[in-house]
């Protein structure tokens, strides 16, 4: 059975090993991300997941929004 998970994660790289775990314990199919904050020159890698992005909006050096 293909699983979902959606989360507005608020920064993916403060919430990385949190996502981590819930990929390892839910094995979803697909996981979508919004406000991932990142900008398009982070480079993001997941082992066993293709990974499709729009990289957020930098203002005063800090990013906002991104989707993943």
């Amino acid at each position: 059975m293909a699983e979902l998970l959606q989360w507005d994660i608020c920064g993916l790289q403060a919430n990385r090993e949190e996502l981590c775990l819930f990929m390892s314990s839910l094995k979803p199919s697909v996981i979508a991300l919004q406000e991932t904050k990142i900008g398009k020159k982070h480079n993001i890698r997941f082992k066993i997941y293709s990974i499709y992005n729009s990289a957020g909006s930098e203002i005063n050096g800090v990013y906002h929004r991104g989707s993943a």
